[in-house]
């Protein structure tokens, strides 16, 4: 599987191989597809939109720039508003609870809605730690749907 980020600091991609230890980066190489995209507010999406994207988790303010100009399979919303698929159902000091609210395609399975645990680092803010979370139960889950 190959997980791209689309995010300005590569914060998001050492946050990730951090929680997830089995992870092997992939080095950008232009393949045609990309498995999954994690995309930031502010990340240039220019070198993806011409390649086919399976599954993208992007804030809501970027879905509409990801299902109206890219080539994506699934688009999944990850936010605090209503129309989310994606949102926290609480949030404590060290941990939060993420909430599935419909049924999300993520690499053609199928993922049912639900609520599951993370981990919640206050400095990386709210919606890295929805998008980090989510990747790493997809990733983490995806052999056993």
């Amino acid at each position: 599987m190959n997980i791209f980020f689309a995010d300005n600091k590569d914060m998001y991609k050492s946050s990730f191989v951090d929680s997830c230890p089995d992870f092997t980066e992939c080095r950008d190489n232009e393949e045609a597809t990309v498995d999954v995209l994690i995309v930031d507010g502010g990340a240039n999406l220019d070198r993806f939109r011409q390649r086919r994207v399976n599954t993208c988790l992007c804030p809501s303010s970027r879905y509409f720039d990801v299902i109206s100009s890219m080539r994506v399979n699934s688009a999944v919303s990850c936010g605090m508003r209503e129309r989310d698929s994606v949102t926290f159902s609480s949030i404590g000091e060290e941990s939060a609870m993420v909430c599935l609210k419909r049924r999300i395609n993520f690499l053609d399975r199928e993922f049912d809605p639900c609520e599951f645990k993370v981990p919640f680092d206050r400095g990386r803010g709210l919606y890295a730690n929805l998008a980090l979370g989510t990747l790493e139960y997809f990733v983490k889950n995806y052999g056993d749907v």
